[in-house]
């Protein structure tokens, strides 16, 4: 069954209710955000990797719009995989090119390999 993290559910669930928004349902977007970002990181299945993530873009106050993720066999080696896609909207006082430095070296630092691109509308 898949079951999420206890932490995982604690740090997506905060602070949405206060979160606002402009555009019609299903298109809203913050106010203030300086640009939308797509993430996909895909490594080796390890504990507490997705709780690494939402941690790094909790902690600097960005929101994650959607996230998806999915555990798998590889298919030469049948080591147990993670995939994850997240869309994160970054405020407007971020600096863009630091936050993808950041994130790249926690990837690196986790193992992870990961893709940070902007969103094109």
């Amino acid at each position: 069954t898949n079951v999420m993290n206890p932490k995982a559910e604690a740090l997506l669930s905060a602070g949405i209710g206060a979160r606002p928004s402009l555009g019609y349902p299903g298109d809203k977007y913050e106010m203030g955000l300086e640009a939308i970002e797509q993430i996909e990181v895909i490594a080796a299945d390890k504990t507490g990797v997705l709780v690494e993530l939402i941690d790094f873009f909790n902690r600097r106050k960005i929101s994650i719009e959607q996230m998806s993720s999915m555990r798998y066999q590889a298919m030469q080696t049948g080591a147990e995989m993670f995939q994850a896609q997240i869309t994160v909207g970054i405020p407007a006082d971020t600096r863009i090119a630091e936050l993808r430095d950041e994130f790249m070296e926690l990837c690196d630092g986790l193992n992870l390999d990961a893709i940070m691109d902007p969103v094109k509308f």
